[in-house]
This record gives structure tokens, C-alpha cells and sequence, in this order.
């Protein structure tokens, strides 16, 4: 019976390894066009280097069957096998969904399925709709056909209804002993001190073979248990707590509390204009592609921000960092949780208190990333989304069409009582890019769809911009121009450095003083730091947005910082950082051997730390 336990386990423990290889296979044959200049050798390494996280990952999986075959090996009924079947099965469903549903996920977020993914299907009728069709039939094929495959496979060449051997209670106990141990092994990754990780299979400059080398089972596995740590533990400690929020005072130290005045007046109204998932690298303003003609011209005429980078990836994040100007997280969304949400400023209710009428206006579901319960709890006097357009106007996947959008924020503006604070969001260069106008454009590659969405979105833009200016209230507006995150462009930079995070960010409109029209300023800003920059202009305090920096004020300090799933960015004046959690180290910089290399590491840790320790304390 030792014999033939030790036989049943070494079948399961070949099929699965096989199954994870076939997964990896699929997401590189997926992605064939982002690695071939990595080179053949290189490519394959990725098989080898994923072996440790199979390894952790097969032994997580075989306890279960382990249990039912020393139970059979005692008790040799039929329904054990069954049992055991049935197991598999559905554990070959799963991960041909989780490794499926990663081929769409990867061009959108340069990651494997993780928690924070996850929390979106909290809404799986809007990740439904974000989709294209075509990627939904791949998706929907990759999970038939991993299954059919791993089915056939399985019941071929490992499934036992039943055990054949001799029963023998002290074999199927000395099986028990020696395989616990080994399994436990696995599942650290060995009698190291420090358990396996994702770092195990970090081994090229090429990030997306250092993804497919991670097992996508055990990454979600991982990430979920990591995550549900967060609540009430923060990952991110390096120092002791004073000296972290020592060194973090001191790079929000101002010399003197100044700001330029770049308006006429300090009562103008305000509006927003968050871009959906607009990259610099649109703009040939921010020295980017010729994409985005109606902005670049509008750029002549107001304050162009040549080096602002997105704090998040998505759009709650976005809305967290513009309206209340708190820094994103990695793994996790402070809009997705009300207890901690409701403690943030939020510059709609500064506006309030000086009798602001507010609005925000979106075309699609504000649902999605919580971010309607975010409005709402910040008293929006008015929230208009899908549901507040007639059934009659075209609508894509998502929504209600850019054109559309801005023709209706154009009615509400004209019936809306100034002074007033309003913000509209555009949704035509999100994903699956079905927007009205024909494509253009005929190059990008894997962004061609991304770029004619974004040209679209940007006429829309200049058609609003020329009703707006026949209206009563344009002389007395501010516009605020910013995308809510960037987006990967034909360029196709690494998802992890500041090239990637760079944003659009323009203060456009009559109310500007002449002089500082078509100026650009270059100095090196956040998303969170629009808060205190506007309500700096005004004259309206703004101690509570305390991440927040005034842009206008010359004496304060030059960084961005930006998270993303293991670690962050930092980027200062004179250079930046890229610090992996995972390895430990600085992944990237723009100058390895600069002095200042180890600053931005502290700084960034810093930062983190006790920026994570504010959200949990929430």
C-alpha cells in the first residue's frame, strides 16, 4: 500500500505541475508580442524560475487529497475516489479562471489577479461591461479550454476510483509520516528563515517574465491572506514610529507659509474636468504623442503642470487623491471601506462652507469603487450617472458617451446657481473603447484602442470648451483639468516607474491673471497636492488636507510619491526611485550610484509607513 500512495502522489503531484506549465504557456503565447525581444532562453527560464511557487503551490493542494487517500488507503470505497475527483475538478476550474481572467487583467494593470482586483467583483455587472466583447470570448475560451485539458488529463491519467493494494495501516502510517513534513517544506519553500515569496521567481529586466513565473494560484492565495493582515496590521514598518513621522515632517517642511495669487478673483467658480485614464504621453504639450490637439491648444491660454504623476491606478484611488487629497495605497482602496473614507477632507465640503453649490456628474455607474457612497457621504448636492439619462441617448459598455456627457454638464452648469464647485468625469477612454467616432488612428500597437478612444474624449473636450464659452458664467471659472490615473501608451513604459505614472494637469480660464497664462511649471507634483493648490487660491484653509502641498508656494518641497502592489515610486527634482518589498531593494532609478538614491528610500519608507499606519487608524 506504501508503494501505491507513494505512486497516487507522484501522478497528482506530475499533473499539476504540468497544468501550471500549460498556464504559463498560455499567458506567454497571450502576450508573444511584449517578449520576444527578451529572446527564446530567456522566455523559458520563466518554467524554471515559476518551479519554487509550483512547488508551494502544489502542496497547498494536495492536503486535501492526501487526507482522502489515507482514508481510502484504510477504507477502500469508491466515493473516496469520487470525492477526490470532484476536488480536483474544481480546483482546475478555478485557476483556469484566475489565469484566464489575468490575460485582460495584465494589459490593464501590469499584474496578476490580486486582492484588489477581487474587490471589484463586488460589482461584476460593471466588470462585465468594462470589457470588450472580444476579450470576453477570450476569456470565456481560455477557461473552456484549460479545463477540457486539464479534465481530460486527469481523469486519463490520475484519477482511482479506488486504491489497489493491500490494506495496510502501518505503510499508509509511515506514508502519513514521511510526506507531512516534505509537504509542510513545500509550502515555505524550504527550511530557509524567510518563507517563500514572489521574489523566488524574479530573475529578468523583462517584469511580464517575472509575472508569468509566478504562480497565479498561489499569488491570489497569497494576496488575500496579506490583505486581510492589512486590517489591523501595517506591512510597511522600518522605522520607530517617531522617527518615521520625524522624517516625513521634515519633508513637508515649509520655510515660509506663502503662496503666489495666479487669479483675479477669489470667489471664481470651480470646475473639474477628471479625465478618464489619461497618460502625459498623449499630449505633445507634455512632449508626448500629437493625440490630444483640443488640450494642447487650451494649454497656450492657462497653467500647464509639465511633471504631475497620478498618486493610484484607479479611478477611487484617483477620486481620493483630487478631492480629498490622500495619498493611494498599495493592494488596497480607502474608498471601498465607509469607516475609514468618512475620516478624509474633502475639498467639496470646503466649497460648501463658503455656500458653493456642488455636482458631479459622471456617465456611468458611481457604484463601481464605492465611489458614489464617497460623494454622497461628502454632500454632493447633486450626483448625477447613468440612471440620469434618458434611455433614448447613445450609450456604449460603460455608459453614456463623452459627447454626451459634456453636452449635459453644459445644461446643468446653465441651471446651476453660482457660486458653484462641480466636477464631471469622462468615461469614453476607459476600456472596451467602443466610443461613436470612427478610429483615426492606425498605429499604437497594443494601445491602438486606447489612443483613438483618448482623441475622441479630447474633442469632445474642445466642443465643450466652445459652448462653455458662450455661457453667462465661463469669465468667472476656474477649470481643472487632470486625469483621475494614468494609463499605458503606445510607448509602453514599465508599469512601476514615473514615466508611466505622468498625468496631465492644466489650471485653464479667464479668471487667470494675464501673466501667468501659457505658463508652464515644471516642478514635480502629486494628484493630492490639487486640494491645498486650489484652496490656497482662494484664500480657504486647508490645514486638514495634511498630505496635500501648495504647488504655488516656491518654499515648499519637490516629490511625488506613487504605490503599486509591492512597493513605490518616489520622485524628487533631482532624480527618482522604484523600491520593491517583494526584493528588497531599489528595482529601478534614474541614477544608481547618486547619493540621493538612499534618500528617496527613506523618505519613501517613511512616507508609506506612516501614511499606511493613517489608514489603518481610520
Amino acid at each position: 500500500m506504501f508503494s501505491v500512495l507513494v505512486k497516487s502522489f507522484l501522478r497528482q503531484m506530475i499533473f499539476w505541475y504540468l497544468f501550471f506549465a500549460f498556464e504559463r504557456l498560455i499567458f506567454l503565447l497571450y502576450h508573444i508580442s511584449e517578449i520576444t525581444k527578451a529572446g527564446l532562453f530567456l522566455i523559458l527560464k520563466s518554467f524554471w524560475f515559476g518551479i519554487p511557487l509550483d512547488t508551494s503551490a502544489f502542496c497547498y493542494l494536495i492536503i486535501f487529497p492526501l487526507i482522502i487517500s489515507l482514508v481510502q488507503s484504510i477504507y477502500n470505497h469508491r466515493v473516496f475516489g469520487t470525492i477526490n475527483k470532484v476536488y480536483t475538478l474544481f480546483v482546475v476550474l478555478l485557476l483556469s479562471i484566475i489565469t484566464s481572467v489575468e490575460l485582460g487583467l495584465y494589459d490593464e494593470w501590469k499584474t496578476k489577479l490580486n486582492y484588489k482586483a477581487l474587490t471589484y467583483l463586488e460589482h461584476p455587472s460593471e466588470v462585465v461591461r468594462t470589457a470588450s466583447w472580444g476579450l470576453t470570448f477570450v476569456t470565456i475560451l481560455f477557461i473552456i479550454i484549460q479545463f477540457l485539458i486539464g479534465f481530460f488529463f486527469y481523469n486519463k491519467y490520475v484519477f482511482q476510483r479506488t486504491l489497489n493494494g493491500k490494506r495496510n495501516y502501518l505503510s499508509s502510517l509511515l506514508f502519513l509520516i514521511i510526506s507531512a513534513p516534505l509537504i509542510v517544506l513545500g509550502i515555505r519553500g524550504g527550511t530557509q528563515q524567510i518563507p517563500i515569496n514572489q521574489s523566488y521567481c524574479y530573475y529578468s529586466s523583462y517584469n511580464i517574465l517575472n509575472v508569468a513565473a509566478v504562480n497565479s494560484g498561489w499569488n491570489v492565495m497569497h494576496s488575500i491572506i496579506q490583505n486581510k493582515k492589512f486590517m489591523d496590521h501595517n506591512p510597511y514598518v522600518e522605522f520607530n514610529e517617531k522617527d518615521a513621522e520625524t522624517i516625513v515632517k521634515g519633508i513637508y517642511q515649509v520655510e515660509k507659509d506663502t503662496t503666489v495669487l495666479v487669479l483675479k478673483t477669489r470667489t471664481p467658480n470651480v470646475v473639474y474636468i477628471l479625465l478618464e485614464g489619461f497618460s502625459a504621453d498623449l499630449s505633445k504639450s507634455l512632449g508626448g504623442f500629437d493625440l490630444t490637439p483640443n488640450f494642447d491648444s487650451l494649454t497656450n491660454e492657462g497653467i500647464l503642470f509639465t511633471n504631475m504623476y497620478s498618486s493610484g491606478d484607479r479611478s477611487e484611488q484617483g477620486m481620493a487623491s483630487i478631492l480629498s487629497g490622500f495619498p493611494a495605497q498599495p493592494a488596497t482602496s480607502i474608498l471601498k471601506q465607509t469607516s475609514k473614507f468618512s475620516k478624509l477632507p474633502c475639498i467639496s465640503r470646503s466649497f460648501a462652507s463658503m455656500n458653493y453649490f456642488t455636482s458631479y456628474l459622471f456617465g456611468g455607474q458611481l457604484e463601481y469603487g464605492n465611489i458614489k457612497a464617497y460623494l454622497v457621504f461628502n454632500g454632493f448636492n447633486r450626483i448625477l450617472d447613468i440612471d440620469n439619462y434618458p434611455s433614448s441617448i447613445p450609450r456604449g459598455k460603460l455608459g453614456v458617451h463623452d459627447e454626451y456627457i459634456f453636452k449635459r454638464y453644459i445644461e446643468e452648469q446653465n441651471k446651476t446657481k453660482e457660486p458653484f464647485f462641480s466636477c464631471v468625469f469622462t468615461l469614453s477612454s476607459h476600456g472596451p473603447y467602443d466610443q461613436p467616432m470612427k478610429n483615426i488612428y492606425y498605429w499604437g500597437g497594443n494601445e491602438n484602442g486606447y489612443i483613438n478612444a483618448a482623441h475622441y474624449t479630447d474633442s469632445c473636450l474642445g466642443n465643450y470648451f466652445r459652448e462653455a464659452k458662450k455661457q453667462a458664467w465661463y469669465d468667472n471659472t476656474l477649470f481643472v483639468i487632470v486625469a483621475d490615473h494614468s494609463h499605458n501608451s503606445p510607448k509602453n513604459w514599465d508599469f512601476n516607474i514615473p514615466a508611466y505614472k505622468r498625468i496631465p494637469f492644466l489650471l485653464y480660464g479667464n479668471v487667470l491673471k494675464d501673466e501667468f497664462k501659457g505658463k508652464k511649471m515644471n516642478r514635480i507634483s502629486s494628484q493630492v497636492d490639487i486640494s491645498t493648490t486650489i484652496l490656497a487660491q482662494l484664500g480657504l484653509d486647508h490645514i486638514e488636507f495634511e498630505w496635500s502641498k501648495d504647488l504655488f508656494n516656491p518654499y515648499t518641497s519637490e516629490f511625488a510619491y506613487y504605490p503599486f502592489p509591492d512597493g513605490f515610486g518616489w520622485v524628487s527634482k533631482d532624480g527618482w526611485i522604484v523600491y520593491d518589498y517583494l526584493q528588497k531593494k531599489v528595482s529601478a532609478s534614474s541614477n544608481p550610484s547618486s547619493v540621493k538614491t538612499k534618500e528617496y528610500e527613506l523618505n519613501g519608507k517613511a512616507f508609506l509607513q506612516v501614511l499606511f499606519q493613517k489608514y489603518l487608524d481610520y
